[in-house]
């Protein structure tokens, strides 16, 4: 901030956990998808600790989980390695075995590790980024973006129109198409319908502010 003729744009790493969040939420809560019903517990793997892990993308994943269900168990854990991928796998055999629906990992070199654990047991795995989906089908059901190309394509546009904040720095999300679930042919084919369109009235909630994703932050790191 504060160089004028520099302008900066961040993702918001609080929407991508809350997405994610409310995504494995919604398949452990469905009684067609979920690891367990009665219990149901969904998990996220980062690679190590690090502050938007820790300050936006963990508590925005637990937000999101329990936005769908205020009970939903949420696991966390960290391979303390980026690119250990028999380690991740381990960890996600444990969250596995204590009934986790889905995992969303962001682990790095890890995230095979995960992906295979979710298939070796039957259940699901959560990617980001970009789009994985055809990677695991049917294992990775969803893959939460960071849409660089909505984002580029808005800021040049900004800058030929003239409008563009020098010196500043802003962050973009759901609301300006930054951040969303991959719309792929394999998301539609896998995922049931009903928790598709569950996913987009929540983040065509969050796009209109009747869902105050700062304020859901908030309460989840006050707990």
């Amino acid at each position: 901030d504060g160089v004028s003729t520099v302008y900066s744009l961040t993702y918001s790493d609080e929407a991508l956990g809350f997405v994610g969040g409310v995504f494995a939420g919604l398949l452990a809560t469905d009684n067609r998808m979920s690891g367990d019903l009665e219990n149901p517990t969904v998990g996220l793997l980062a690679g190590t600790p690090y502050p938007q892990m820790d300050n936006l993308i963990h508590p925005g994943y637990a937000a999101g989980a329990h936005y769908v269900d205020p009970n939903i168990n949420v696991l966390y854990a960290a391979v303390g390695d980026w690119n250990d991928p028999n380690r991740a796998r381990d960890l996600a055999l444990n969250m596995f075995g204590r009934g986790t629906t889905a995992i969303m990992s962001i682990t790095g070199g890890g995230d095979p590790g995960v992906h295979r654990a979710a298939s070796e047991t039957a259940r699901f795995a959560v990617a980001v980024n970009t789009d994985q989906n055809a990677n695991m089908p049917g294992v990775i059901l969803g893959s939460v973006l960071k849409r660089l190309d909505n984002s580029i394509f808005s800021v040049v546009e900004a800058a030929m129109a003239g409008t563009l904040p020098y010196g500043t720095n802003e962050t973009a999300g759901v609301a300006e198409g930054a951040i969303s679930i991959s719309d792929s042919d394999l998301y539609r084919q896998l995922v049931p319908e009903s928790i598709r369109n569950a996913l987009d009235d929540v983040t065509a909630k969050i796009a209109s502010g009747e869902i105050d994703l700062l304020a859901l932050l908030a309460a989840e790191l006050a707990d």
